[in-house]
């Protein structure tokens, strides 16, 4: 099993494009609970099987790039750009470009043309328009194995390389996911949010969502305070968290309008339940000194004591949880009214 990361706002890049699947940067990971806070919060993650990762520095690519050229042609005009817009920004001389001229006969470089129109799409290495098939994927496999021998990084998000492929069978039927050099790359699957999950709080198990609002009252218990300040301070962490999710949810929404729910953001919206089950009890150790609050988190603290959920996350719960294709836009009011509170 392979663990990816890609940033959702990628993703939701794709979705305004309106392409039914997604063609975004990933790269590989060993372990979730390596990654840091602002990866977690901005990415999203999706385990899949080795064998429908491709890795292109790999001897094996050479062959199943091949498959996904024969089936998909136009790749082999995706990739034959993908080479030329690598060729082109080598520097002659270095070692990386010595590297490369010896994949070649006699170790000739592809020449370049000065008559290249690059608004055009022309290749400004015309030899290339000769290279398809089996010899264009061993080719790219040759360079991509040079490149990381260089200590060099992946050049996939270049060019859209996964638009030409995503016709492929192999690609459309789920066989082949993923491109990737050295780690990072591209992925091509259908429906990319409908596949991911949150990588925050993500431990190999599904969670138990129905238990999360009671697993938040517990959490908030648990925490020893010294002033009412620190609890104040705890109240606003949890109100930032849930603005954050709010906001991403309501993005994820309003494009994906008239379709299922992703499961992840269901889970956001416990996760975010959770956070006002944790407020509830930050705010109910404040109860006998509610009134001497005051600014901008003071209306919210006092709504949370009675143990209220704030009206646009109970509104927002129960669209996502029964019917998300009703979604009203609720829990951008909320994100909105939270950061402003926080500024």
């Amino acid at each position: 099993m392979r663990h990816l990361i890609f940033p959702l706002a990628d993703a939701l890049r794709v979705l305004e494009r309106g392409e039914p699947w997604g063609t975004i940067p990933v790269q590989l990971t060993q372990k979730w609970e390596d990654l840091d806070d602002e990866i977690r919060q901005t990415h999203l993650g999706l385990d899949i099987e080795r064998e429908k990762v491709i890795e292109l520095e790999h001897a094996e690519a050479a062959d199943r790039l091949t498959l996904l050229l024969q089936e998909a042609p136009l790749a082999n005009a995706s990739l034959q750009l993908l080479m030329d817009h690598f060729f082109t920004d080598l520097e002659e001389g270095s070692p990386l470009y010595k590297a490369i001229a010896g994949i070649f006969p006699d170790s000739e470089f592809p020449e370049r043309s000065p008559h290249a129109d690059l608004s055009d799409g022309a290749l400004t290495h015309p030899m290339l328009e000769h290279v398809q098939g089996r010899p264009l994927a061993e080719l790219a496999r040759n360079v991509m194995a040079c490149l990381l021998a260089e200590g060099g990084t992946s050049p996939l998000n270049s060019i859209p390389l996964g638009k030409m492929m995503g016709h492929s069978p192999a690609v459309l039927n789920g066989d082949i996911l993923c491109l990737l050099v050295g780690g990072q790359g591209v992925i091509l699957m259908p429906d990319i949010l409908y596949q991911a999950f949150r990588i925050e709080g993500h431990d190999g198990t599904k969670p138990n969502d129905e238990n999360r609002i009671e697993m938040g009252r517990e959490a908030a218990k648990a925490i020893a305070f010294e002033t009412d300040a620190d609890i104040v301070q705890a109240f606003t962490r949890a109100d930032a968290f849930q603005a954050r999710l709010c906001r991403d949810m309501h993005a994820v929404l309003t494009l994906t309008r008239g379709k299922k729910c992703p499961k992840w953001v269901q889970n956001d919206m416990f996760h975010v339940l959770e956070r006002e089950a944790m407020k509830q009890v930050f705010a109910e150790r404040l109860y006998d000194r509610l009134d001497s609050l005051s600014g901008a988190m003071a209306h919210v603290i006092r709504i949370a004591a009675e143990g209220d959920i704030h009206p646009s996350l109970q509104k927002a719960a129960n669209e996502i949880l029964n019917n998300a294709e009703l979604y009203t836009g609720t829990l951008l009011t909320f994100a909105s009214e939270a950061e402003a509170r926080h500024q």
